[in-house]
């Protein structure tokens, strides 16, 4: 993507520049606890989606295709409530590659725990852009969203707002849904707030830390690593003042829970005076990793 990716990195691709779709999704559905469903109908289920998420087009941009966001959701059903309709959670990770190495970063770590919805083997997985009301399309386009979103923020300085205004139009278009996940009232932690925080002018330096961390800290590891490591730290300091200023924000641990491992490696190798402030703060503000955090300390 011409507009994210650094020169020297797009000049040695350009004469390879094909169009490719966005998004190498790969998806898995568990079925643990479901007796009465027929398994083949999970077999079409998964086909369905992984040919919606990944072959429709979701940007403007052109992509090539070592350019894809890698992702994966694991759903795993719960329940069929009724004939079609199914109770289920799942994981959604996503990651970007880290320039000049050959490791890639989690930047969308998130357990949706209300991911309950209709189908019926061989029903078109229709999505309208405006008004769709097709609860499993809504679900999977929202996260698409969601990832590009993320994944842009990651790059260029709010690059990714049109997609994070594309998943609140999706929320507002579920609105009406029996199903949780949608609305301000169903919990703290939700889709409704992830999009919400990350929109609100008053937490606009969320989207800063994206970029901080990720384009000026981890992009740069490899030639500089103390001064990238700064710009991590500069990073975790932007969370540290807005959780303070608001300590029920969802955003702060949904932003640290695709972050913890990476950080507590960062961090093992800095220096004794960087690691007590480092780990008092990430424990304070993420406090369900609190005691992985104290491994920087060794």
């Amino acid at each position: 993507m011409k507009s994210k990716k650094n020169i020297l990195f797009y000049l040695l691709f350009i004469s390879n520049s094909i169009f490719a779709q966005e998004i190498n999704c790969v998806i898995k559905i568990n079925t643990p606890k479901l007796q009465q469903a027929d398994p083949k109908i999970f077999v079409t289920l998964k086909n369905d989606l992984t040919e919606f998420i990944n072959n429709r087009r979701w940007t403007t941009e052109t992509f090539k295709p070592n350019e894809k966001i890698e992702c994966s959701i694991i759903i795993t059903i719960k329940e069929e409530t009724s004939q079609d309709e199914f109770k289920a959670q799942a994981t959604i990770q996503a990651s970007r590659p880290v320039f000049n190495s050959s490791y890639n970063t989690t930047i969308l770590n998130f357990n949706d725990v209300d991911f309950n919805f209709q189908y019926a083997e061989y029903q078109p997985l229709e999505f309208l852009e405006n008004g769709n009301t097709y609860e499993l399309t809504s679900l999977f386009a929202f996260y698409a969203n969601l990832i590009i979103a993320m994944d842009f923020d990651s790059y260029s300085p709010e690059s990714g707002t049109p997609y994070f205004t594309k998943a609140q139009q999706i929320i507002q278009d579920a609105q009406n849904s029996s199903n949780k996940g949608w609305r301000a009232i169903d919990g703290l932690r939700n889709r409704y707030w992830m999009v919400e925080n990350m929109l609100n002018s008053k937490f606009s330096k969320i989207r800063t830390m994206m970029y901080t961390y990720h384009r000026q800290g981890l992009d740069k590891m490899y030639d500089n690593p103390d001064q990238a490591r700064k710009a991590i730290t500069s990073s975790i300091d932007i969370l540290k003042k807005i959780f303070d200023e608001n300590p029920n924000i969802m955003i702060v641990p949904f932003i640290l829970n695709a972050k913890t491992d990476e950080i507590i490696n960062i961090y093992t190798g800095a220096t004794a005076n960087e690691k007590p402030n480092v780990v008092e703060t990430l424990s304070r503000i993420d406090a369900s990793h609190a005691q992985q955090y104290k491994k920087i300390l060794k």
